[in-house]
């Protein structure tokens, strides 16, 4: 599965501050829950025409793309969703971003029938699915390159579900939109699609002040000290069993 257009690795600067999973890591084949690209990749509208991507206004860096901006088409943040077991929420891991992961590993792992429900939830329905039947997603994949999705995760631990579908809307956007900077104009990026093609996304003061009013229970459940332990953390939460 193909969330986005394959551009390349992307790390962005402000990912803390929007609680965002600043920690990726590169895919060693392309996940899937089955066969076509995803479902849950919409474009925005960014009312700018068909010009392109990039985004040169207001000193946005050149890697800016609006052409792949995207959020999930699911409406709906859940956790605790008993679609993956924690053989399986490990055996991706070791197949598909461990440091031992191949590509026919990968393959292999996403092509079993028997991982195809705890699939589509670690990284969203695809086509010919009905969406509203589906989460948001933990993952956010970009290129070759994967994100956890916190901001769902610190949505949900809080306690406000609908803030954490607005938090992995907004990240969602800042990823796609900004997936061919590299570091240095990651920041520039950010800034840019947010006050532009992810404004409408931008899940806003309330949404902040609820997750750090439980920021306690936020970092328990969300946050760890590497990528590996947060991919474990944050997915058993979302895709594992009760």
């Amino acid at each position: 599965m193909k969330l986005f257009p394959v551009l390349g690795l992307v790390s962005l600067g402000a990912c803390a501050a929007l609680y965002l999973g600043c920690s990726s890591s590169t895919v060693a084949g392309s996940s899937s829950g089955g066969a076509g690209d995803a479902a849950a990749d919409v474009k925005v509208d960014t009312g700018k025409g068909d010009g392109g991507g990039g985004g040169g206004d207001g000193g946005a860096p050149a890697c800016y793309d609006t052409a792949n901006s995207g959020v999930f088409a699911t409406t709906k943040a859940t956790a605790n969703q008993g679609k993956c077991t924690a053989v399986q929420i490990k055996g991706f891991f070791d197949a598909c971003l461990g440091n031992a992961a191949t590509e026919a590993d990968c393959k292999a792992f996403d092509e079993n029938v028997a991982n195809t429900d705890c699939n589509k939830c670690m990284f969203g329905p695809v086509n010919g699915d009905d969406v509203t039947k589906f989460s948001d997603p933990p993952m956010i994949e970009a290129g070759t390159s994967v994100f956890i999705n916190t901001g769902l995760c610190s949505g949900l631990a809080a306690g406000d579900a609908a803030c954490a579908k607005k938090l992995s809307d907004e990240g969602t956007c800042l990823i796609s939109s900004c997936a061919e900077c590299d570091d240095a104009d990651a920041d520039a990026c950010d800034t840019a699609a947010a006050g532009d093609v992810c404004k409408q996304y931008l899940a806003g003061a309330t949404c902040e002040a609820t997750v750090k009013a439980k920021q306690a229970a936020v970092d328990a459940q969300c946050d760890a000290a590497d990528f590996d332990a947060l991919y474990t953390k944050v997915v058993t939460y979302i895709c594992g069993a009760p």
